[in-house]
């Protein structure tokens, strides 16, 4: 076992690697290693080359398989803290997969992190599709197998349930992002501010690109004019803070071959309200199946009957999560358009724009 638990430092965000992939997987055999030496490769197998590896290294006789993950400083930060610190402090370290080392400078642009393989098979492979992972967007994907399902709301219960109104939230806090009516807040005043500075006197839009914008400010604005009330009823509703995964969709959870389920990529980890993680979930689910899911999730975390929101009060919290990823979800291709990023950005923004406009009660039509 590796002891990755060395001092965090804050890291500047630079744009280029300061050692390359052959360095990297040098460090992760030394890391790998025992003191007969250096751990070998035997086996590579991209499925995000340069970001996502599934790797086989051998130390004397034994062969371990192994997940090799690319992060930004920033990210592996909160990643560590949250297998390192936080889950255990809750007596929670089982959620998450073991990790093994780590390998990367202070001063690096990214970080790698190793961890025990699951075998699962269920890692994306390089060609997937989707919204690039610059937010908290999700992507759109099939739903979770039923074993996986079962395991991400007991998991999400055991989570909320142990961190609601913890004396940690403050540590939390301070290392992660808000994500209730905060969020929602910051990420309207970023969307807004982002949009409007794509202008034609600043850079070339064409009729269709001017369009998604304006589409994307419009549904913006009114979701700025709703924020107070959306706040209000976060506050009355949505229960105590809590510590949250963040980024609970498609893929987060995974069963090994032992039977044995644990929640992956906490680098998106934050503190709000359980409706954001369960909008995240409750999204990948068909419409018939989402209510019984959040049933499951009730029974699961204890909650009584008669202290639970109607299902009017959850399509309500469900809408301002999922509203609240979308206006944050465009700040990063429109600031990308401006540093001249204009075809890919524009087809970023033009599916959160569709996505705007689709976005209708998670839960279905309630009486009114």
């Amino acid at each position: 076992m590796i002891d990755a638990r060395v001092k965090l430092q804050r890291s500047p965000r630079i744009s280029a690697l300061d050692h390359t992939w052959i360095d990297v997987r040098a460090r992760i055999g030394r890391g790998l290693g025992s003191a007969e030496g250096a751990a070998q490769l035997i086996e590579d197998h991209p499925v995000k080359p340069g970001r996502l590896h599934r790797q086989v290294w051998r130390t004397g006789e034994l062969a371990q398989s192994v997940i090799v993950k690319r992060f930004t400083p920033e990210q592996s930060r909160v990643e560590r803290l949250a297998l390192e610190r936080w889950l255990p402090a809750l007596q929670l370290a089982d959620l998450a997969p073991e990790l093994l080392a780590v390998v990367g400078k202070p001063d690096a642009a990214c970080v790698w992190h190793v961890y025990e393989d699951l075998s699962d098979g269920a890692l994306k492979a390089a060609g997937d599709q989707g919204v690039r992972d610059r937010s908290l967007l999700p992507v759109t994907a099939a739903p979770p197998q039923p074993d996986r399902l079962a395991f991400a709301l007991a998991s999400l219960a055991r989570l909320h349930r142990a961190s609601a109104s913890h004396p940690l939230l403050d540590e939390y806090c301070y290392w992660t992002r808000g994500l209730g009516g905060h969020f929602l807040l910051a990420s309207v005043q970023g969307a807004i501010a982002a949009l409007e500075a794509l202008r034609p006197d600043r850079l070339a839009l064409t009729p269709h690109r001017l369009q998604t914008r304006d589409a994307l400010l419009a549904a913006v604005r009114r979701l700025q004019a709703e924020a107070a009330d959306r706040c209000a009823q976060l506050a009355a509703f949505g229960g105590p803070d809590c510590l949250l995964h963040g980024d609970c969709g498609d893929g987060a959870a995974m069963i090994g071959a032992d039977g044995v389920g644990r929640l992956i990529t906490w680098r998106h980890a934050g503190v709000g309200p359980a409706s954001f993680d369960l909008s995240a979930l409750l999204g990948q689910l068909p419409k018939g199946e989402r209510g019984a899911a959040l049933e499951r999730y009730r029974q699961e975390r204890g909650c009584a009957t008669a202290d639970w929101p109607n299902p009017a009060t959850w399509n309500a919290l469900f809408d301002t999560a999922e509203r609240s990823r979308l206006a944050d979800g465009v700040i990063g291709p429109a600031l990308s358009a401006l540093d001249g990023e204009g075809d890919s950005a524009f087809i970023e923004l033009a599916a959160i724009a569709a996505r705007f406009e689709a976005l209708q009660p998670l839960l279905g039509p309630t009486p009114a």
